[in-house]
């Protein structure tokens, strides 16, 4: 059921919708950090805004130049797009066969974590990245929490 349907349904069907008819009492412009609701005064019904991540496997680090540079340049292109960066703990790879390091950067959205993947700054410092180290990335939608 889309959000402008769940804030007109007279009956609310799901946890979802009963959700947002609690969430839309409260004042406007707040947020709900569990659905990532946004009610605006622009427009009448919410907004759903769905958390985007990078999950970065990655070997050991063979190349520290070329890592220290991918990390200059990524700090600028991390704060343009809201980026926060968590280093996970190797053990969550229960089969893995060379990656090493495990990283999931969180986007304010799914669209600005693509945004930024296809941002021009990015595909160069994305060069020194793969210069430092074999990765895999790939790059989801949802809430990790």
């Amino acid at each position: 059921m889309l959000a402008k349907e769940a804030v007109q349904d007279e009956r609310p069907c799901c946890a979802f919708s009963r959700r947002v008819e609690f969430v839309q009492r409260q004042q406007r412009g707040k947020r709900c950090k569990r659905y990532h609701l946004e009610f605006t005064t622009a427009d009448p019904y919410w907004r759903i805004t769905v958390k985007g991540y990078w999950i970065i496997l990655g070997t050991d680090v063979t190349d520290q130049a070329a890592q220290q540079e991918y990390g200059r340049l990524w700090a600028p292109i991390g704060e343009k797009y809201g980026a926060t960066v968590r280093v996970l703990d190797p053990e969550v790879l229960v089969e893995s066969r060379s990656s090493r390091r495990v990283l999931a950067v969180e986007f304010p959205s799914y669209e600005q974590a693509k945004a930024c993947y296809k941002d021009p700054a990015y595909t160069h410092a994305k060069e020194f990245a793969l210069r430092a180290s074999q990765r895999e990335l790939i790059i989801i939608e949802g809430d990790l929490a």
